[in-house]
């Protein structure tokens, strides 16, 4: 029995490997279902709320000057936090086209930030709502307070990368099949353009830079539904080189929109030493992983867009069959 189940196991990708690449006509038809579940995303997205559960571990490097310091000053550490926070996504009033992640923290290694009364999800839909910008960014600056070392965000919604606007600004390429679950996936290799818009926007030694990002896309051969997307990017800071990548699972929900599963972001950093010779290359060291964090979401529930707002109860989950 043993060595028939192993047989079983390697039979699957040979017979995947067997089949015929996607024509380009499918592929075009792949990548219209994803740029429609992304539109969705971009109508719905706003009106619903979930819970994060983020688990952060950082590694905090020593200063780079330490004055007086001895030889035997402890060199970096090493820290884990976990932060529960109702979660949502908005766009700020003068940037109407950029939807970002925002959260209003609940507790913070277990324990509990909020007053007793306040009401999380209630207090974070109305910051994303609001007329006013400024409560938004006071959203934005308090998570930042909860002890993170430089980690990214705005991953959540990067489904929004490939509505139908941005596809243009895009190259694509097949990569593989595979399973996903029980379902086959078509694996499509991404890389942004020069000059694309949504090219992230990350700040480092004191400067903003606009750095574009590759990475692939894992579709429902069957319907074109988005199953995973992975990204990519790489800037330096200072004398290292930085690599940040994610992984985001989505998943069909009861209100019509894909929504995350997970978000697992790392963020890897080499040491840039000058080469030998002026004209040679710098030399890069060991990677060292600076971050990385797993958020999972779940109780997912859409509110009604109106003064009062007024959330649709969560249904219970139909049964497995």
């Amino acid at each position: 029995m043993a060595v028939r189940l192993l047989g079983a196991a390697f039979l699957v990708p040979l017979l995947l490997a067997a089949q015929e690449n996607p024509s380009p006509q499918e592929l075009e038809r792949l990548l219209r279902r994803v740029a429609e579940e992304a539109e969705v995303f971009y109508q719905k997205a706003p009106r619903i709320v979930g819970r994060e559960t983020l688990t952060h571990q950082g590694r905090l490097e020593p200063p780079r000057i330490r004055w007086g310091a001895s030889r035997e000053t402890a060199g970096a550490r090493t820290f884990t936090r976990e932060i529960t926070s109702e979660y949502g996504f908005a766009a700020l009033r003068d940037k109407p086209e950029w939807i970002r992640e925002f959260r209003q923290v609940v507790s913070v290694d277990g324990r509990a930030v909020l007053a007793e009364r306040t009401n999380p999800r209630q207090a974070l839909a109305e910051g994303m709502t609001s007329e006013d910008d400024r409560r938004r960014m006071t959203l934005l600056r308090e998570f930042a307070k909860y002890g993170q070392t430089g980690a990214a965000t705005d991953f959540g919604q990067s489904i929004l990368l490939f509505r139908s606007r941005q596809l243009a600004l895009l190259d694509f390429r097949f990569v593989r099949r595979e399973f996903s679950g029980a379902d086959e996936a078509v694996v499509i290799e991404w890389r942004q353009k020069e000059g694309s818009d949504d090219a992230a926007r990350v700040y480092s030694a004191r400067r903003l830079e606009r750095v574009r990002m590759e990475g692939t896309l894992a579709v429902r051969e069957a319907d074109g539904v988005p199953l995973r997307i992975t990204l990519a990017l790489k800037n330096t800071e200072y004398d290292t080189l930085a690599t940040h990548a994610a992984a985001i699972d989505y998943a069909p929900s009861r209100y019509g929109v894909l929504l995350p599963v997970s978000v697992h972001y790392r963020k890897l950093a080499q040491r840039l030493t000058p080469g030998k010779k002026k004209k040679d290359p710098p030399v890069l060291g060991p990677p060292r992983l600076i971050i990385d964090n797993l958020a999972r979401y779940a109780d997912w529930q859409m509110f009604a867009a109106d003064a009062n707002i007024k959330f649709i109860p969560i249904e219970p989950e139909p049964p497995e069959r």
